[in-house]
């Protein structure tokens, strides 16, 4: 059964060891059994009020979505939406649809401890060869507002060329509940410099490769 047909019996009774988890954690040797059931119960509980509240992906632009695990489990909007491609952004979460879309797993913490820097240019290289090919993209994480969103900023910057507190603004206007954690903030601050100074390399790059003045000459001179 998958996790959308939960949402329809949060008002019935049902039994801890079928409900799917948000996070398949390992049990510890102290804990007991009914501890790792309730553990288990609670999550799938969570993860079931997340769905009811905030269950449609977000458009942020053409081909490029964002939004909580209650969207990366509603099928239904996936499929209506035309999504074909998921980016996970949670440290422990299983799609319930793990051959129906391609996936991108970025398993990281909402903490500002995380380490979120390293997984952004393979993240944004997955998102835009799905747009390139037709595809359109959900970025999400549990709540759609911190992991998901800095990902989501990350590929404003990099394929618009535009500065982290206008990729922010762009999505604020599409998710107003957005709110990075300052541990990313931090991150896509040090991102964004690392795009200026590429863009640097590149035009300089591109200008010594421009014909000098004498060469133009000589060639205006040849024809």
């Amino acid at each position: 059964m998958v996790l959308s047909t939960y949402v329809e019996r949060t008002d019935t009774a049902f039994s801890a060891d079928s409900l799917p988890t948000l996070a398949p954690q390992p049990a510890r040797q102290n804990d007991s059994k009914d501890e790792q059931r309730a553990e288990k119960l609670s999550s799938a509980v969570a993860t079931v009020a997340a769905m009811k509240l905030d269950s449609e992906p977000i458009l942020i632009e053409e081909g490029l979505y964002v939004g909580s695990v209650g969207a990366a489990c509603n099928k239904e909007a996936l499929d209506r939406l035309g999504i074909t491609h998921i980016v996970c952004v949670m440290a422990q979460w299983e799609s319930p649809f793990p051959t129906e879309y391609t996936h991108h797993q970025i398993r990281i913490m909402d903490t500002t401890q995380a380490s979120l820097l390293v997984h952004l240019d393979p993240a944004i290289e997955f998102v835009t060869k799905a747009r390139e090919e037709g595809g359109r993209v959900l970025v999400h994480c549990f709540a759609g507002r911190s992991r998901s969103i800095s990902v989501a900023t990350a590929v404003l910057m990099k394929q618009h060329s535009i500065s982290m507190d206008e990729a922010l603004a762009r999505l604020r206007e599409k998710r107003p509940i957005m709110s990075p954690n300052p541990g990313f903030i931090e991150q896509l601050r040090r991102y964004e410099g690392m795009l200026l100074a590429e863009r640097a390399s590149e035009r300089a790059s591109e200008k010594r490769l421009e014909p000098t003045p004498a060469i133009q000459q000589a060639d205006r001179d040849i024809s």
